[in-house]
């Protein structure tokens, strides 16, 4: 089993998805581009990311096969995103916010 099978199990199962259908349909690709990436072993680690953050997926499970442990600090996104905007430079923050600005209109339609 090459990696990218053992991250899309891990998915399908947070999910209880059962079969790759369902999965690269959930992911909004087409059967080909699912099997050109798990032929290649390519991990599309933005698309994973996107689905962990929505669906609330501990990353580290899904990566790693590792669970976070329950007495662990849980990570609060949104005041991390605002420790690093202030370290990043005014260009690099404006890039930024396109990007989540266009993730935030793409969720609405």
């Amino acid at each position: 089993m090459n990696y990218f099978d053992e991250i899309f199990d891990r998915i399908k199962k947070e999910l209880n998805f059962n079969t790759d259908k369902e999965m690269y349909e959930y992911m909004g690709v087409i059967q080909g581009t699912f099997t050109n990436w798990r032929r290649r072993n390519s991990i599309p680690y933005e698309v994973i990311n996107t689905i962990c953050i929505n669906n609330n997926l501990d990353l580290n499970y899904i990566f790693n096969g590792n669970k976070t442990k329950l007495n662990e600090k849980k990570t609060n996104f949104k005041e991390e995103l605002h420790k690093m905007i202030d370290e990043i430079k005014e260009e690099k923050a404006e890039i930024y916010y396109h990007l989540i600005k266009a993730e935030i209109l793409k969720e609405k339609l």
